[in-house]
């Protein structure tokens, strides 16, 4: 799914009228670090970083044994997106990393 394609979703399950910024890499890590969480420069560098693959279709293909893994089929992204935000209209997430004691902060 492109982010496009994500947004059109979110504002179709929840009737809110969110509206995509494309931006820059550069721009992405200079706005989000230390704005976000206190979370490092590196964590949106990261961030960035897994955009890429994904645009440049690296998480495409559902490997069969995910099914096994899991032990049941997976689901699509548009049902996972969906079902979280039908669960809870103001579902976010990730936006909370650090607080939910998930990730370990480097001192």
């Amino acid at each position: 799914m492109t982010f496009s394609e994500i947004v059109d979703l979110i504002n179709q399950t929840t009737g809110r009228q969110v509206q995509l910024k494309l931006v820059s890499p550069e721009e992405f890590v200079r706005a989000k670090a230390g704005d976000e969480g206190g979370r490092p420069e590196r964590f949106f560098r990261g961030l960035v970083s897994w955009y890429e693959g994904i645009s440049k279709g690296e998480t495409s293909t559902i490997d069969p044994l995910m099914a096994d893994l899991l032990g049941r089929d997976p689901i699509s992204p548009r049902e996972a997106i969906r079902g979280f935000l039908t669960g809870n209209r103001d579902y976010e997430w990730h936006q909370k990393i650090y607080e939910s004691g998930l990730v370990v902060r480097e001192e």
